[in-house]
């Protein structure tokens, strides 16, 4: 306003700092208290998931209006488009991020959307116990048939990005299992950097001709 010289009286500006929302949980039908017969409960049953993870998974008829209401941010996400919602917590139960699961063959079948940008996109955080064997595998689902179980789910695997983890990882108690994929050069390399960090690391035998866990069982 132009006020100088001495005696002016300016009051010193207020300043807000918004505190990040964390959910902890998620208002979506489970797929277990879905009827046996609806769509995304056949086919989380087809793929043989033990009814102790289907009520951990939850059903989004609106992935793209889901994501808005949780993140508040506009994506570009198909309109009205079904997906099956893999949430991410982290040990204190919070949800840092999700993974929704198309049920046609489009080009992303995962689509994986973090909450806080802060945090690992690590599913399982919040009930590995690192004092005990545990394994690290590439997606959520796969993470479903093995005890004691995390998924990177795409994220590339350090030693930063595992956090204290990764010294349980140095003590011997965790184990890295990849997808079945030897002529993958991406893969190869994670698993020759596991290797070199000194991590126990799972090598498939050529006998195992199917891609992942989840295969595997099928």
């Amino acid at each position: 306003e132009g006020l100088t010289g001495k005696g002016t009286n300016t009051p010193n500006p207020e300043t807000k700092h918004e505190k990040p929302i964390f959910y902890s949980k998620i208002d979506l039908p489970k797929i277990s208290d879905l009827e046996d017969t609806h769509f995304a409960k056949v086919y989380m049953v087809n793929r043989m998931i033990s009814p102790s993870f289907l009520s951990r998974l939850y059903f989004a008829e609106d992935f793209k209006g889901f994501t808005y209401k949780v993140t508040n941010r506009q994506y570009d996400l198909n309109e009205n488009e079904a997906r099956i919602i893999i949430p991410f917590f982290d040990e204190n139960k919070n949800l840092i991020a999700f993974q929704g699961r198309a049920f046609t063959n489009t080009k992303l079948r995962y689509i994986t959307i973090k909450v806080d940008e802060n945090a690992p996109k690590i599913f399982g955080l919040d009930t590995i116990d690192i004092k005990k064997q545990f394994y690290i595998v590439e997606g959520p689902i796969d993470s479903m048939f093995l005890p004691n179980c995390i998924a990177m789910a795409g994220s590339d695997i350090s030693a930063k990005s595992l956090g204290k983890i990764a010294n349980a990882m140095q003590d011997g108690m965790g184990t890295m299992v990849f997808d079945n994929e030897p002529r993958n050069i991406e893969i190869i390399k994670r698993m020759e950097r596991v290797i070199d960090y000194g991590w126990k690391a799972c090598i498939w035998p050529e006998y195992i001709k199917h891609k992942d866990l989840n295969d595997m069982i099928l």
